[in-house]
């Protein structure tokens, strides 16, 4: 392609991003960046490779991080497709990047879709257009249409993130559940709860696991220089959510009884060891009666009269009282350390209260489901 070429493409297209250039131009200064038409081979139709380039600009526009966005499409509006072959004859890299250059754009996308045997692989190639080279590529090897277009924007993110060295924010992600691993872009990052994590600013996929929870996804945009929160609340899968129950419930049960044993054990201990004191006192008053050979009329000897078989049956009845009351003081001091126990440490019931599992019978059987309850 001859120079005097390149400037009339240039002269095409330049018109194309001028309204959206100056619109930006009051704000942070963000890369621009160019999705070109993605190549297909063999009998793949066409439609494939529009329709993953439309992908592809919708997933790098929702990062918020660049400054304009524009297509092969958009590009072809004023450009046709021959005539840039024709400007651009062999050396079709260099001379979209000098297209890219003169649109004003700082990254390009360039792409491929092939089929080998029985899988497609898409290729995807990220150009500094400033230096006119390949910064970054990913290549995916995918058995279906479908699954290649379920990929694009994971692979974009990917794609991207060299475009957007530098270009940094926070993410914050709180999590219902300690101990639960979370992923960014499919690598793991850490586990609940975890500080702040620092990414490239754009999509990102957030995954969040944790053993007896349906997994959760969802993507996440982060924004040049600021803070992403994300709150997550796992869901408890039913099984889990049963088993949970059930032993919350035991828990909670032993908690119970326990209590009322200390209540219960208390009561006793103070009871018998006021009726010890009580009889400690009668013996006492009886000894002394019969010591001393006053009267010896006392309601508190079998027959109204103080004898050594009065004193011995008091002193009895003091010795069980006291035994009692201090097998009492045990239970009390057992009772409450486990009604503590199961208190503190035992699973709350109502925990996962918003949630409830109910069998829904279905042909053959019946299945376990988890539904809201709205409170």
């Amino acid at each position: 392609m001859n120079s005097w070429g390149r400037w009339v493409a240039a002269s095409l297209v330049v018109p194309l991003l001028w309204s959206a250039s100056l619109a930006a131009a009051q704000e942070e200064e963000l890369p621009s960046l160019v999705v070109m038409d993605f190549q297909t081979s063999g009998d793949l139709p066409e439609r494939l490779a529009k329709t993953v380039v439309g992908q592809v600009v919708a997933a790098a526009t929702r990062t918020d991080a660049f400054r304009n966005v524009v297509s092969g499409d958009d590009i072809r509006n004023l450009l046709s497709l021959e005539a840039q072959r024709q400007l651009c004859g062999a050396d079709a890299e260099s001379c979209l990047a000098e297209i890219g250059g003169a649109l004003g754009a700082d990254f390009m996308v360039t792409g491929t879709i092939s089929k080998t045997g029985d899988v497609l692989v898409l290729q995807m190639n990220l150009l500094a257009v400033s230096e006119a080279k390949v910064v970054n590529r990913v290549s995916r090897t995918l058995k279906s249409e479908g699954a290649i277009l379920d990929e694009v924007p994971r692979a974009t993110v990917e794609l991207l993130a060299k475009a957007l060295e530098g270009k940094r924010g926070t993410l914050v992600v709180s999590v219902s559940e300690a101990g639960a691993t979370i992923k960014i872009d499919g690598t793991i990052r850490g586990s609940s709860p975890m500080g702040p994590i620092d990414l490239p600013a754009g999509l990102h996929l957030l995954e969040v696991e944790k053993t007896g929870f349906i997994s959760h996804k969802e993507e996440v945009k982060v924004l040049v220089g600021q803070t992403t929160a994300v709150s997550v609340r796992l869901v408890p899968s039913p099984d889990f959510l049963e088993a949970y129950n059930a032993r919350a419930r035991t828990y909670r049960t032993f908690a119970w009884v326990g209590t009322g044993v200390a209540a219960l054990s208390l009561g006793s201990a103070v009871y018998f060891n006021l009726r010890a004191d009580s009889i400690q006192r009668d013996f006492a008053q009886a000894r002394s009666q019969l010591s001393s050979g006053t009267s010896l009329d006392n309601p508190k000897c079998p027959g109204g009269t103080v004898d050594r078989e009065c004193l011995q049956a008091l002193a009895a009845d003091g010795l069980t009282a006291q035994n009692i009351g201090n097998l009492s003081w045990i239970g009390v001091g057992v009772g409450g350390a486990a009604a503590l126990y199961f208190w503190v440490f035992g699973e709350d019931p109502d925990r996962y209260r918003e949630f409830s599992v109910a069998a829904l019978p279905i042909e053959g059987g019946a299945y376990a489901s988890v539904a809201f309850v709205f409170r």
